[in-house]
């Protein structure tokens, strides 16, 4: 065989060696990504409250909370005058 068909053949093996490797390694950093949130939840009993604490409020919401925001909306419907009566019913200014 002559120099540069070996060297060729020598660069299509590295090249496929090398997208092997980057095939694996990106496979392993998500991994890495996808169980530290549980390692941490197991070594470390504060970041194991922590979502719960934030979540906490998030789940625990009256039936008719979205009404008593929109009643509120409602009430306080006015421009930065303080007029009420200066809304139109489409919400926009007379």
């Amino acid at each position: 065989m002559e120099q540069g068909t070996q060297n060729g053949i020598l660069f299509l093996v590295l090249l496929v060696f090398f997208r092997i490797f980057l095939f694996a390694s990106s496979k392993i950093v998500l991994v890495n990504c996808y169980l530290n949130p549980f390692i941490y939840a197991w070594r470390i009993p504060i970041y194991r409250r922590a979502p719960t604490a934030v979540f906490s409020g998030c789940v625990r919401l009256p039936r008719n909370t979205v009404s008593i925001v929109m009643q509120k909306l409602a009430v306080n419907r006015s421009d930065h005058t303080g007029n009420i009566n200066s809304l139109r019913s489409d919400g926009s200014l007379t």
